[in-house]
């Protein structure tokens, strides 16, 4: 439908044609018939184009321009696409990453008429083999549309490590059709790891904490949780930037201690864990979270 005052104006020569091999052509197709009536409200006009017997003179850019007298709308194009395998996905781009996720997105290119299914495909350096990571997404996933996947610590990447990443596109076109994207190359962060577990030594209302820490870092976040509750405590940690390295070969080890509050002083048992980073960049969440049993006057430290 259009909508203008004055009415618009629409005839058969408001119509293009731009084959499928971008030729524009004088007139439609042999075989399509269009059609103006008037609107259920005043001022609209339905405009119709019916393809009788589509075939493949018809694969192309339907386009239509109504105009009035101050001027014609911007055109409205329709296309005529032939099945066919998917178009190929665009080269992988990066939204984040750190030392253990790549977070990529792509373009989509018109499924070919099929729901169309993706990989990312991964490659380490040193690695023998391309590993496939098979990706859940939205079956009426089209062409522009943007896909957004993590390769993470599941699908085994490892930090300090550069990767090839290409994305693999594929319906059910003559049974199976498969096309790949370009490659792209994306290296991940440094990790940074505990050398040992913090030392943590429960004070008045506080944690002191005792760090050993290797590779790059500015800042920890850290949080104290009372056990089986939603009761937590969170500091940011700024790290030293002058470390006492414990010998001249650890350049990146960073050994300091430091104090931060109790999430609650009165607690019997606290859970703290740690998330380390390096400027905005997350290096590493810490997977073994410290709980500290408070019995008595005895700490029990477990991970």
């Amino acid at each position: 439908g259009v909508l203008s005052n004055p009415y618009p104006l629409v005839t058969s020569q408001s119509w293009s044609f731009v084959d499928y091999n971008g030729t524009l052509h004088d007139n439609l197709p042999d075989n399509v018939n269009v059609s103006v009536n008037p609107g259920v409200e005043r001022l609209i006009i339905v405009a119709k184009l019916i393809i009788i017997d589509a075939r493949t003179i018809n694969y192309g850019n339907y386009s239509l321009v109504a105009g009035n007298n101050y001027g014609n709308m911007t055109p409205v194009t329709l296309s005529i696409v032939p099945e066919g395998p998917p178009m190929t996905p665009s080269v992988p781009r990066l939204m984040d990453i750190t030392a253990v996720s790549i977070q990529i997105n792509w373009t989509a290119g018109f499924n070919g008429g099929f729901e169309q299914r993706f990989a990312v495909l991964y490659k380490g350096e040193g690695d023998d083999i391309e590993k496939e990571a098979k990706i859940d997404t939205d079956p009426e996933v089209n062409k522009g549309d943007i896909v957004v996947y993590t390769l993470n610590d599941e699908t085994t990447v490892q930090s300090n490590t550069t990767y090839n990443i290409r994305i693999k596109a594929e319906n059910d076109f003559q049974g199976h059709s498969v096309v790949y994207g370009a490659m792209d190359r994306f290296k991940t962060l440094v990790k940074a790891v505990f050398i040992r577990d913090p030392e943590i030594t429960i004070l008045e209302g506080r944690a002191e904490i005792h760090f050993i820490i290797s590779g790059p870092l500015t800042h920890i976040l850290e949080e104290n949780c009372v056990m089986d509750t939603k009761i937590c405590d969170k500091a940011t940690i700024t790290v030293p930037t002058k470390q006492h390295l414990r010998s001249s070969q650890d350049t990146d080890v960073h050994d300091f201690t430091t104090y931060v509050p109790l999430a609650d002083p009165e607690a019997t048992e606290l859970l703290f864990s740690f998330w380390m980073y390096d400027g905005e960049h997350l290096l590493y969440q810490d997977a073994n979270s410290i709980i500290i049993e408070l019995t008595g006057s005895t700490i029990i430290i477990s991970t």
